[in-house]
């Protein structure tokens, strides 16, 4: 079951990488990538490509 997301948490790319099943798509360091599925962003920031930014 996916979790759900956090209020006030967004998600930052620190290192570029492609989308899995979009190879056209390129994510670039600093974009916010927080509109992606709650497993997604959770296996980014297992693999270092994605930081949870809190707010602030």
């Amino acid at each position: 079951m996916a979790k759900k997301k956090t209020e006030g948490v967004g998600y930052k790319v620190v290192a570029p990488f492609r989308d899995k099943s979009d190879w056209n798509i390129y994510y670039e360091v600093g974009q916010d990538v927080s509109e992606l599925s709650q497993d997604r962003l959770d296996e980014l920031v297992e693999k270092g490509l994605v930081e949870q930014q809190t707010a602030q």
